[in-house]
């Protein structure tokens, strides 16, 4: 009867967490539906290269850091993938200001969804797994903006979901692991570190020779991860590994290895270090995941639990990467915390599982009273960007006089800032229809304006150079031709 009675109070609990996390999205979704514009430098690529995609029919980016884009497709830095989906929603619906940030409220229903639906899990699995996904701070803040967490929420529950239903079972389907494996490469068009989680396939090996396939698949799809940033990705060369392949070209291995060590520990540091704000919930998280990766480790060991190895081998591999990326990309981790609550929760661990949900639990109100500041700001900004007529006529001018070739490039002189609608105001198309694309040099690479580029657009006018003709000036900007 007293276990009967803690499950049901259990549920109460659970049903109540839950709920007030679905009033909080219904209190922001009505926010938002006021009217939200990209204001980040992130934010305007998504949404921009997307727009372009639905106007011009093209993978090619409008938007660039050097206005080449990648290898295959021209695509921006973020790759090809998120103009295609985000593009083919507005095909279908029509292109709309709301409709990145519908899509990922539409994600993070549909990874619930997924989670309920799961034949298995129990009832109370469930409810502590939606709670703990879709209270995660990252998940609230990031729905109601540009950015793509959403998409990697719903990759990371089915992924998780199908480890569990690989490792359920002593002789997994041949059928599942090939799903597993698809799954991952169509998410990896979207951040290549998704190839990694291939790794979790390690533990299934039962001779040398399924150590050795799994092992391949590895090694394979790490390979084809490193490829993609080559060939699919816009180039940020300002990066650190841009940095270690300047010192690796010197030869010296000794600088090498001393670069590698140095950054390794200076990444570590900064992993453990707290800030304020959304960084304090960042390394929050970090915490968590951390401590999350070491409890799977003493777990598979303990238990010989081949599950919790491949979740703590794909925890490893990720952590290992991002002490060598820039922290600010921690949101790529975030996909590890719903790994890590998915397979607590299903094994019943529940120091880990009660752990993750008043984790969870108590960080809502420091993730609610940004995120509600942050939609006032954005909504501040949508008023005033249709409000001032006058700029945007100023910058549709530009299409006219960019009407002078096909796939006329531009460069821009200046960097657009946040919370500035600069990039949102540049037309996509000349009058006649053809794409415009432009370069925003955040790389601060040193650039040849007059072999590359056919004009630069400026916020004040410049000092006459031979080989660039002032086109049109207004009060925003100035167009310069440049002379071949």
């Amino acid at each position: 009867m007293f276990g009967t009675s803690r499950i049901q109070n259990n549920r109460q609990f659970l049903l109540a967490s839950l709920t007030l996390i679905v009033c909080g999205f219904t209190y922001f979704t009505r926010s938002a539906l006021g009217g939200l514009l990209p204001v980040w430098s992130d934010e305007f690529f998504y949404y921009l290269n997307a727009k372009n995609f639905f106007l011009n029919s093209t993978l090619e980016a409008a938007f660039t850091y050097t206005g080449q884009g990648s290898i295959l497709f021209h695509a921006d830095a973020h790759g090809f993938a998120y103009p295609l989906l985000h593009g083919t929603i507005a095909w279908i619906f029509g292109f709309h200001p709301l409709n990145i940030p519908l899509t990922n409220l539409s994600l993070v229903a549909l990874s619930l969804l997924i989670i309920f639906l799961s034949a298995n899990l129990k009832a109370e699995q469930k409810l502590t797994m939606a709670v703990c996904l879709s209270g995660f701070f990252v998940v609230p803040f990031y729905t109601f903006t540009y950015m793509q967490e959403s998409l990697h929420l719903f990759f990371a529950t089915v992924l998780s979901l199908l480890l569990i239903i690989i490792y359920k079972d002593a002789r997994p389907k041949a059928r599942t692991i090939v799903i597993y494996l698809l799954i991952i490469l169509i998410a990896a068009l979207f951040r290549n570190i998704w190839l990694f989680w291939s790794i979790g396939l390690l533990p299934l090996a039962t001779n040398k020779k399924s150590l050795l396939l799994y092992a391949l698949i590895f090694i394979i799809f790490s390979g084809i991860a490193f490829l993609a940033i080559k060939l699919l990705y816009d180039p940020f060369s300002s990066g650190y590994f841009s940095q270690l392949t300047l010192v690796i070209q010197q030869g010296n291995l000794t600088s090498i290895a001393l670069s590698l060590i140095t950054h390794l520990f200076t990444n570590i540091k900064l992993y453990f270090t707290p800030g304020s704000g959304l960084t304090l919930l960042y390394f929050a998280a970090r915490t968590i995941i951390a401590f999350g990766t070491a409890g799977l480790f003493i777990l598979s060991y303990r238990n010989n639990d081949r599950l919790y190895r491949a979740a703590m081998l794909i925890c490893f591999v990720n952590l290992a990467l991002l002490l060598y990326a820039p922290l600010e990309g921690t949101r790529s981790i975030s996909p590890l915390f719903y790994l890590v609550t998915i397979i607590f929760v299903y094994r019943s661990q529940e120091t880990w599982s009660t752990t993750l949900l008043v984790f969870t639990l108590a960080l809502l109100p420091f993730t609610y009273l940004p995120l509600s500041e942050e939609l006032s700001e954005r909504s501040r900004q949508f008023s005033s960007y249709y409000a001032n007529t006058s700029a945007v006529a100023a910058y549709d001018a530009l299409a006219t006089e960019a009407d002078v070739k096909d796939a006329p490039l531009v460069y821009l002189a200046e960097l657009p800032k946040d919370y500035s609608p600069d990039l949102l105001l540049l037309p996509l198309q000349t009058t006649s229809g053809k794409p415009i694309k432009y370069a925003v040099n955040y790389s601060a690479v040193a650039i040849n304006l007059r072999r590359n580029y056919d004009f630069v657009l400026s916020k004040t006018r410049r000092s006459a150079v031979d080989f660039m003709k002032e086109v049109t000036s207004n009060s925003y900007c100035t167009l310069y031709r440049l002379k071949k």
